[in-house]
């Protein structure tokens, strides 16, 4: 399963509109948007949205030109950052209360620098994308530069350096980059990779961008770290190279010990050949180790038949005109993923569907394939997936459109969710004859939305469920699902002359719709949210008019759109999600004495979440995180605690006995050292037989340290009438009973009691 299940919905963003919905609140708005004269929604956008088990939101998104918060304030204090319109890579940390805590940004002078998505763990999170810094001499002239995790790197300043050492983001050329950060915004580590048709070729394309050199590039795709710590990459391959040609990829690591870049290369092979120079499409699964090395690449596509080449295909004769397109994935306790895409069959309009014969197949093994039946299909039929952790295919299924004239068939993926034996998947503006294998043929106008449930062992269909709650529709829209044990949400949007209305709708997963919730309206553009278990709705969208958010006003002014992240509160939203048993595990022995202060306790969980400890007399034992101070002698009880999560629940507490005895705590009657007077009320005196003391440490019943003092010490070996041999003002201290630790020269230890009178 996907660590943060996610709800994908529509939502409204009047206050009047969540009247609707008891309990609901907003909390916080925040936005960012960029001075590029334009109102164009895909100027400022946010791409994703994750958030951690503390509550803090994490967004990756682009801005335009001359970026700023809400409040005025630029996003990157630098004139040559905004000296380029292009739109950069954009990351941002807000904690609980939408206060920004850190923002991130990779961007280049010279091109728009893509992005892929990011991955949040607990410790940390990794960013996938595209940067670009042409070189000055095979690029028109302007301003050349990379601006990479707020590190500025110039082309003229690599142009002067030897090409030998050159690495990725010091080289020209576009690349992939993967960098994980600390949940501080901190950089530990990048890989850039690159991929060539020759192994010296000095102007390498990137693994996700586009570019227009003489070999290829890797569309748009699928990133994810596994639980083994390896890298899988699923992604759409051009090459433009013959079927003999090795495809070079290259990897660059940073030596973090010498602050230096390694380079390791691998070569794989494609099939085939073009007269095109943009190359062919290929569907491809790499996956690298946590080092990464090489480990696995497949060529998921293994044939096709039926597909006509077409000179039409930008003067290929030898290709058909085959797109692979990838939206989404998810994944399934034991690693294996879902993917769902869709495929397009170069109808170059309806021209030339007699060039294909019907029907059509594409591959991924002999006995798992897809399907094109006829012309009407071609249209980026969608289908679904499942690939081994190996990137073995195990099975695929689709859906069909029957030719229909009026209603041309449409009925796109959006979405995926493995829960418990099953995948659900939403779709988007379902229109015309639809045809789910196993199930029948659904006729659907005007378009609506629904949802498909499929084995997740076998693939077979079992649940098509259509919504039939909406009416006058206009523009339906749905982008996921949010499945919990037996429940199922939906959510889409509706029509009519009055305005456009957003919902959510509550199913069973044996399909019976249980409920819908208007949630308001809005007319504005790219409204998105992340719903998760305890009821906060974080809201994503642009917009590009003034907006209201609680007592928050958001108006970015004329002719510009604004990136918002808000977060929406409601009880109702809370979905108690099942989780995960956990145990504390504690073989400690508890038996000490106050010489072995302090102790660490080793109390673990079964699910490696931290344990917290308490002890039920503090004048005994003090705890402080997981260390343990000892202050008297006796017996008390100390708890061992673990809290539950958004993934498990809290572990059985487990107590231990506590015994502290008195070895190494001595009276002045029969410690070879001696206090006197005590009790005192100003001077403490310290008299023994002749050593070398090299500290002497006071602590109060509490544990805390309030003296210490290193200088050597020497004591005499005659008693009180020869006067005292170490003098110690104690009468700025409270009333009461202190540990006074001796510690001699040979790491000895004594501790005797000492009353403050």
């Amino acid at each position: 399963m996907k660590k943060f299940i996610s709800l994908f919905i529509f939502f409204a963003l009047s206050l009047s509109a969540f009247a609707q919905t008891a309990g609901g609140e907003w909390k916080w708005a925040r936005a960012f948007g960029g001075t590029d004269n334009s109102s164009n929604s895909y100027s400022n956008f946010i791409k994703q949205v994750e958030y951690d088990a503390d509550g803090n939101t994490y967004i990756l998104g682009i801005y335009g030109q001359y970026g700023c918060w809400d409040d005025g304030q630029a996003i990157v204090n630098n004139p040559t950052i905004h000296s380029s319109g292009q739109q950069p890579l954009f990351l941002a940390k807000f904690d609980s209360v939408g206060s920004l805590l850190w923002s991130r940004i990779v961007k280049s002078g010279q091109q728009y620098t893509g992005y892929v998505g990011i991955q949040l763990t607990d410790s940390n999170i990794t960013v996938v994308g595209t940067a670009r810094l042409d070189d000055p001499v095979q690029t028109t002239p302007g301003p050349k530069w990379l601006y990479f995790f707020d590190t500025l790197i110039r082309s003229q300043d690599v142009a002067a350096t030897p090409v030998a050492q050159r690495h990725p983001p010091f080289a020209f050329g576009w690349w992939t980059f993967v960098t994980t950060l600390d949940l501080d915004g901190n950089v530990q580590s990048s890989v850039f990779l690159e991929e060539r048709l020759r192994p010296n070729y000095t102007f390498p394309g990137s693994l996700y961008g586009y570019r227009s050199s003489e070999a290829f590039m890797w569309g748009p795709g699928l990133f994810h770290k596994d639980s083994e710590g390896n890298n899988v990459l699923i992604c759409q391959t051009k090459s433009a190279g013959q079927e003999e040609d090795p495809l070079w990829i290259l990897v660059h690591k940073q030596d973090t010990t010498t602050n230096s870049y390694v380079t390791d290369t691998f070569n794989v092979f494609l099939p085939g050949s073009t007269e095109k120079p943009e190359g062919i499409a290929y569907l491809t699964f790499f996956k690298f180790s946590p080092s990464w090395e090489l480990r696995t690449f497949r060529n998921l596509v293994q044939g096709l038949d039926g597909f006509g080449a077409s000179y039409e295909y930008y003067g290929d004769s030898i290709n058909p005109y085959v797109k692979y397109g990838i939206t989404d994935f998810d994944l399934d306790d034991d690693g294996n993923y879902y993917i769902i895409g869709s495929i397009g069959v170069g109808l170059t309009a309806m021209y030339h569907g007699e060039l294909n014969n019907y029907p059509c197949h594409v591959y991924f093994d002999s006995s798992i394939y897809l399907t094109v039946n006829h012309i009407d299909e071609t249209h980026y039929p969608p289908f679904v997936l499942k690939l081994s952790p190996d990137g073995i295919p195990l099975w695929c299924n689709q859906i069909h459109g029957l030719q229909n004239p009026r209603y041309p068939f449409q009925a796109p993926f959006q979405g995926i969710d493995v829960s418990g034996n099953y995948v659900y998947i939403p779709l988007i503006d379902c229109i015309g004859t639809i045809v789910i294998p196993n199930l029948g043929e659904y006729s659907i106008t005007p378009p609506k939305v629904a949802w498909l449930k499929c084995d997740k062992e076998t693939g077979v269909w079992q649940q098509f469920s259509v919504s039939d709650t909406m009416f006058n529709l206009l523009a339906p829209n749905h982008y996921n699902n949010f499945v919990h044990e037996d429940h199922v949400f939906i959510t889409g949007r509706y029509g009519n002359i009055h305005g456009f209305q957003d919902f959510i709708e509550h199913w069973t997963t044996d399909g019976t719709l249980v409920d819908t919730m208007n949630i308001g309206r809005d007319n504005q553009v790219e409204q998105w949210a992340t719903i998760d278990n305890r009821g906060n709705l974080r809201l994503r969208k642009t917009i590009t008019t003034p907006q209201d958010f609680g007592d928050l006003h958001l108006d970015y002014g004329t002719n510009h759109s604004m990136a918002v992240i808000a977060l929406y509160h409601n009880d109702a939203f809370a979905v108690p999600y099942h989780r995960e048993e956990q145990s504390i595990i504690w073989e400690q022995d508890l038996n000490f004495s106050l010489a072995d202060s302090p102790v660490t306790l080793t109390a673990t969980s079964t699910s490696g979440l931290p344990v917290s400890y308490s002890s039920s007399d503090t004048s005994i034992a003090r705890i402080d995180g997981s260390t343990l101070h000892l202050l008297a002698g006796g017996s008390c009880t100390i708890l061992a605690t673990c809290p539950d999560n958004d993934y498990y629940q809290a572990a059985a507490p487990v107590s231990k006995t506590l015994t502290v005895g008195q070895s190494g705590i001595t009276d002045h009657e029969a410690s070879p050292l001696l206090i006197y007077p005590n009790p005192s009320r100003g001077y403490m005196n310290l008299y023994g037989p002749t050593d070398q003391i090299s500290s002497i440490t006071l602590y109060d019943m509490a544990g805390r340290e309030v003296y210490h003092h290193t200088r050597t010490i020497f004591l005499n070996a005659t008693p009180a009438d020869q006067g005292p041999c170490y003098s110690l003002n104690i009468s700025h201290l409270p009333q009461g009973s202190y540990i006074v630790k001796v510690s001699t020269a040979n790491g000895q230890a004594q501790h005797l009691k000492l009353i403050k009178k």
